[in-house]
């Protein structure tokens, strides 16, 4: 029998209330069960209510229907409570079970739009889902009722500070607007809780509306208390709004979460109450679910723990990468936890215990290979420290599968990218005495060890995307290196890893690091070793608009302070008013977000690609390191973008598959107007065929190189072999028709028309060989 309303006007009606009571008695045969509960019992918010609410205060329960909400709360010590209901029935039938066993307790019959009670009746006004029920959607007849039943409950409310407006809601968005709208304007605090009620689907709140202490008071901040924290969180009105959606989204969600799809992948975090106010959830849960139907009938579920340290790993960080681990293990669904940065886990035992609670909320229903098995890759969870942290980033030491300690820093606001790595060596004492103050600073992993201390090794260079940078300088040539000085831009230093690698080995470098934040910048120099020199200069500001503000045929302002080669800008005016021209310009930019590209979208317009353009010097080389959430992502930007400003661009791919390294060189092709025959004019370009390297040139060009560098780094980064990864991408000029890449290879008094990439490659490489037996024959 349906008991639901036709329309939401019903909602409204004495009429419908009526019926719905009797209904509802008539449908039910158990004890107890025509007894109506809105979300959940007195039970569910006895825990929040016995802490606003006091014994002695008078309370009005508007709406009270056939909840035994009142009667709970009674019975818990709440004596003075008097019930109101615009059915004569409800009210009736309640009021007769109360009589003898209640009997202080008090039932009247009240229109909630139409209450007669005198001004400063009650203490504490309590609603359970009635608000819910009489303003179902917002519309302007609806909102201008619903405001004057509020300001009702204003005037009946006693002017003493401790008395509130308790309301149960789910907190529909409209619902929401208007109790912060109103409220906020009428000096009330506003503190709202959220409730977790067992086996509910249902996620109510609690919405403590107390009158303020103060009445000059403003309030433009509300309290939200989240279920999982141990206080609330002061926030701004808008910042609420997007809290409350978060949660009702997750909760729509989960109460789905228990039924596999095929290929279906999401991830849950998981927070540790015991850290409030906490920026980072201890672990993230990625879920897949098998695309096979035949596995997915098995109804089997495994927990994968990432070891720390491996969190960026091909399979644990990528989505295919997780559902090639689902494959091998060969789960139904697989739950694939992550170990957090910022955090501290002692044993696997710990990490297995703190996960149950969520592993089983998670775990598909009817599962048939219960306790679910928690496996890893090896024995352990790896070993970690926290070095330091603050509100913006964690500094912490892992070591690797190889043994080596890792220094790394991590934003907070992104922790699925770590933003630098170093990797930590012993030194002897002796030859490092400036280590040895530094070792008494900042911990270390690494056990102490007699007369020797530990700090950055310079030979190495961790991330793959900054070795292929490294490889790209092939790109340069080596006549480069013999320049007086090689002037480098880095925006978006970090803590300088790339900046420092490259400083350390090729003496001829000038760099310019410019990085946004100024506790970055003192990290890097606490503990990551990064020194003072007038070859080596970091800059504080935003790397957007200090290339905005770039001029040109002004003299640059003094900006250098003697002694100090860091120094913080202020409205990018160290941005040079006369424009200098660099070899090489790197973007290595993190997006502030996760589930982002990088660098962020304005790096990556036309007009700012221009600017970098006319800073490069002549076949200068502009790199950039883009992380896409997917590759068509990557291929988009070097069509649309890249190659409207640069002819030639490079691209080389990680193995993790998530960084493309782009590599545009400031070379401007020939153009030339071919003429079809229907008399149409086409814009072609001649290459000349010292214009585009192959790849055994790159080779050879880097071991030139290597020769250059003042110093030798770890073999095992194995950088030269990395040259022979760099793709040929776009030797083409974009007209109107992005299609079209026809191509000129100069030959001297002949030329050759190529209409793809792979036509021009092979006919090149035929010129370079004819080149070749030329050169040989002059030779003989």
């Amino acid at each position: 029998m349906n008991i639901l309303p036709k329309n939401y006007g019903e909602f409204q009606s004495k009429q419908y209330w009526d019926k719905f009571f009797r209904k509802l008695k008539k449908q039910n045969d158990k004890k107890d069960s025509e007894f109506f509960e809105w979300y959940g019992n007195f039970k569910n918010f006895q825990h929040i209510i016995s802490q606003i609410v006091k014994e002695d205060q008078k309370i009005l329960n508007i709406g009270c229907g056939n909840s035994l909400f009142s009667e709970d709360m009674y019975d818990g010590g709440f004596k003075n409570i008097v019930n109101c209901d615009f059915s004569e029935d409800v009210i009736k039938e309640m009021s007769a079970r109360s009589a003898k066993i209640r009997p202080e307790m008090k039932y009247e019959v009240v229109d909630i739009f139409n209450m007669t009670y005198a001004p400063n009746s009650f203490d504490i006004v309590m609603d359970k889902g009635l608000l819910d029920a009489v303003y179902p959607e917002e519309t302007e007849e609806n909102t201008t009722k619903i405001n004057k039943f509020l300001q009702s409950i204003v005037d009946i409310l006693t002017a003493n500070p401790n008395s509130r407006y308790v309301c149960i809601s789910l907190l529909q968005s409209h619902i929401l607007n208007t109790l912060l709208t109103f409220f906020n304007s009428k000096n009330f605090e506003i503190t709202i809780h959220e409730v977790l009620i067992e086996k509910s689907k249902l996620y109510p709140f609690l919405v403590d509306i107390k009158r303020s202490d103060n009445p000059t008071a403003t309030h433009n901040k509300i309290n939200l208390h989240l279920k999982n924290e141990a206080e609330a969180k002061l926030l701004p009105p808008q910042e609420i709004k997007h809290q409350i959606n978060r949660i009702q989204t997750q909760n729509r969600f989960m109460s789905q979460v228990k039924k596999c799809h095929a290929g279906q992948r999401f991830s849950i975090e998981v927070w540790d109450p015991k850290v409030p106010n906490a920026k980072v959830p201890k672990y993230t849960l990625h879920v897949v679910d098998s695309n096979s139907k035949k596995i997915l009938e098995n109804k089997t579920c495994g927990c994968f723990i990432t070891p720390q340290g491996k969190e960026q790993s091909y399979i644990s960080s990528t989505e295919k990468g997780n559902f090639e681990l689902l494959e091998q293990a060969g789960y139904s669904r697989l739950i694939i936890a992550i170990l957090n940065p910022g955090y501290v886990f002692s044993s696997m035992k710990e990490v297995q215990d703190e996960l149950c609670p969520a592993v089983n909320d998670l775990i598909p229903k009817g599962c048939k290979n219960l306790p679910v098995p928690f496996i890893t890759d090896g024995d352990e969870i790896g070993d970690k420290d926290v070095i330091a942290q603050n509100e913006e980033f964690i500094i912490e030491e892992i070591l690797n599968e190889e043994g080596h300690a890792l220094r790394r820093l991590v934003l907070k606001n992104n922790i699925s990218a770590i933003q630098s790595q170093y990797k930590m060596t012993y030194f002897s004492a002796k030859n490092r005495p400036d280590l040895v103050e530094q070792n008494k600073l900042t911990k270390s992993i690494l056990p102490p060890k007699k007369n020797m201390v530990i700090g950055i090794d310079e030979s190495y260079l961790d991330f793959e995307s900054h070795r292929a940078m490294i490889a790209g300088l092939s790109l340069l040539g080596a006549d480069a290196f013999e320049k007086k000085e090689l002037n480098i831009l880095v925006l978006g230093a970090g803590l300088c890893a790339l900046s420092k690698f490259i400083y350390n080995h090729f003496a001829n470098t000038k760099l310019n690091n410019i990085e946004i934040s100024k506790n970055i910048v003192e990290a890097a120099k606490i503990h990551f070793g990064v020194d003072k020199d007038p070859r080596f200069k970091i800059t504080i500001d935003n790397a957007f608009s200090y290339i905005k503000n770039h001029t040109v045929n002004e003299e640059a302002p003094k900006v250098e302070k003697e002694g100090s080669e860091i120094e913080e800008a202020k409205e990018s005016k160290t941005a040079p008013k006369k424009k200098q021209q660099y070899d090489i310009i790197v973007i290595d930019i993190v997006s502030p977000q996760e589930n982002q590209a990088s660098p962020p979208e304005q790096f990556l317009q036309e007009e700012f690609l221009q600017k970098l353009q006319k800073l490069l010097e002549n076949n200068g080389l502009l790199m950039i390191n883009y992380i896409g959430t997917h590759q068509k992502e990557c291929d988009t930007l070097l069509q649309t973008k890249l190659s409207k400003v640069f002819d030639l661009i490079y691209s080389y791919k990680t193995e993790n598959e998530l960084n493309d390294v782009l590599f545009a060189v400031n070379t401007k092709f020939k153009r030339d107007v071919k003429i079809d025959n229907n008399n149409q004019k086409e814009e072609l370009i001649i290459v000349e065929k010292d214009q585009i390297k192959q790849r055994k040139e790159l080779e050879i060009n880097f071991k030139q190189i290597m020769k250059k560098a003042v110093k030798p780094w770890d073999f095992t980064l194995n950088i030269d072999t990395l040259c022979t990864k760099l793709m040929l991408r776009y030797p083409q000029i974009n007209t109107n028709t992005l299609t079209r890449t026809n191509v000129y290879v100069d030959q001297g008094d002949n030329k050759m028309v190529n209409s793809t990439k792979q036509q021009y490659e092979n006919d090149l490489g035929k010129v370079l060989k004819k080149e070749q037996k030329k050169s040989k024959n002059k030779k003989k």
